[in-house]
């Protein structure tokens, strides 16, 4: 791929072409995709079998005083409106 084609893939207008050739391609026959997925997956189980294998399957417990309730609104100083108007 030229250096030119890497660039126009890089803006928006390129990305978006880019997306709807994936697309398009994905659905002109899914047979043969499914097909190159499952051989291309084949592969990678082969090289490193334990690449999709999720190491620790225990969630992590996030300390309380980090954590921010969601709900919980920032506090903010107030301002003062119009006090300079009076003087």
């Amino acid at each position: 791929m030229s250096e030119r084609t890497k660039k126009y893939f890089k803006t928006k207008k390129g990305k978006k072409a880019l997306n709807k050739a994936r697309k398009a391609y994905d659905q002109r026959d899914p047979e043969r995709r499914r097909k190159q997925k499952r051989d291309y997956m084949r592969r990678k189980r082969e090289e490193n079998p334990d690449a999709w294998k999720h190491n620790n399957l225990q969630p992590e417990v996030v300390k309380q005083e980090n954590k921010t309730d969601q709900n919980e609104k920032p506090k903010r100083s107030r301002k003062l409106r119009n006090s300079n108007r009076n003087l």
